[in-house]
């Protein structure tokens, strides 16, 4: 059975952080006046899986609050994680590749699908015409593909597009890096912090 990842992360008053520093989702479970919000879900947390590998392509480090349980941002902290991706989304607009990268998969056009209670089956992979195939890899995005997703992303409080029920397209990904860079713009220009946590069900 499929599960599936749940991240939230609102704006939150100095002051209730203050009160309680390492409480992330107890701080959460209250949501301000005026308070910036993102919501996000994935399944098998594919959306958190490619962000991470998105950072280890680009050279930058996985030091990113989107790949924690739960973070409390404020202060020399929330401009650090903004710098990281506003770094990254300027470092995939320089080098799209980096993101070609980052998606690839094994190519494996033979393989056995085991299903508990019978008997393994052999399966042949079917390829699109489209696709690129090279040196044991598939490419699923080229960088043509990547600079016109991350140019047309848009920031949302809830960033998921209608069509990507998974929560795990390339669209999605730019549209939940880009809501976050944003919120987190928010906080610092209002004083804010930021509070995150991700949860699996």
């Amino acid at each position: 059975m499929a599960w599936y990842s749940y991240t939230y992360a609102a704006t939150v008053s100095p002051e209730r952080i203050a009160a309680n520093p390492e409480a992330a989702r107890e701080l959460l479970q209250t949501k301000e006046e005026n308070a910036c919000t993102v919501f996000a879900s994935s399944r098998r947390g594919g959306l958190l899986h490619m962000i991470g590998t998105m950072l280890d392509c680009s050279s930058l480090g996985r030091d990113s609050y989107l790949l924690e349980d739960q973070a409390v941002l404020t202060g020399d902290a929330l401009q650090r994680q903004h710098a990281l991706l506003s770094s990254l989304l300027a470092a995939i607009d320089r080098d799209p590749q980096i993101v070609v990268e980052a998606t690839k998969s094994p190519y494996r056009p033979t393989g056995t699908f085991d299903v508990a209670g019978f008997e393994p089956r052999p399966y042949v992979m079917v390829y699109s015409p489209d696709t690129t195939i090279g040196n044991g890899w598939v490419y699923h995005h080229t960088q043509e593909e990547v600079r016109s997703l991350a140019a047309t992303a848009r920031c949302s409080p809830e960033p998921q597009p209608e069509h990507d029920e998974d929560g795990t397209s390339l669209e999605y990904a730019f549209a939940f890096l880009k809501s976050h860079a944003a919120l987190l713009q928010s906080a610092m220009d209002r004083k804010l912090g930021v509070v995150y946590a991700e949860m699996n069900t």
